[in-house]
């Protein structure tokens, strides 16, 4: 491979991923933070869905008190892209097709598709 003077890459093999907050990859200095990809931030094994949906909540608090728009427009797009993409697939996030009233959290069939119909 070709190297280019000056840049340092990091092993990202010796990084875990989600010991770093999204917050964190979103204001780092470093590059081989910065640089961590969503997806696999997302479907990394061990990260639960009360922990990504944790993060979440942190995230939002960010875009309303941060003052760096970078950041905060970079922020929105993680959680659009969390919510669009990620959170769906998750195996604790169930899209129901039935109209049962049981009292539990399933997003009924037609309001998904309603949503994504937006």
């Amino acid at each position: 491979s070709v190297m280019t003077p000056g840049i340092k890459v990091a092993n990202v093999t010796d990084i875990t991923i989600t010991s770093y907050s999204l917050v964190e990859i979103i204001t780092s200095q470093e590059d081989h933070v910065r640089n961590i990809s969503l997806h696999k931030y997302c479907t990394d094994a061990s990260i639960s869905t009360s922990q990504l949906l944790q993060h979440c909540e942190e995230l939002d608090k960010f875009v309303r008190y941060s003052t760096n728009l970078y950041e905060k427009v970079r922020a929105l797009f993680f959680l659009y892209s969390i919510h669009r993409f990620h959170l769906q697939d998750l195996p604790s996030i169930i899209i129901s097709d039935n109209d049962s009233d049981d009292g539990d959290s399933d997003i009924p069939y037609e309001g998904h598709v309603q949503l994504l119909d937006r």
